[in-house]
């Protein structure tokens, strides 16, 4: 992490998330969802998983599996951006 950032979370790859005051960088897309992955792979990101070994209709299955979870911990993680480092109150629908 750059100096002065603190790390908030990390895995065996990779640091994930990190902070200094209101600033905050993620290795990851809170943004993404099954409609995001369906345009990539109509945009040419079928072919990036396949040349990887990958499918993409595990790859589908599998964020359709997800997608509550995943929805539900973005949320979480903008609401925590927005109420804590931000300090602005979000109403999230």
């Amino acid at each position: 992490a750059p100096p002065g950032f603190d790390v908030l979370a990390s895995n065996d790859y990779a640091i994930q998330c990190i902070r200094r005051g209101h600033v905050v960088g993620v290795q990851f897309h809170p943004e993404f969802d099954e409609q995001c992955l369906v345009t990539w792979l109509r945009n040419g990101g079928d072919r990036e998983l396949e040349i990887c070994g990958m499918s993409p209709q595990v790859i589908i299955s599998e964020t359709q599996r997800e997608v509550r979870l995943v929805r539900s911990r973005s949320a979480e993680f903008l609401r925590w951006f927005f109420e804590v480092v931000s300090r602005k109150p979000l109403e999230l629908m």
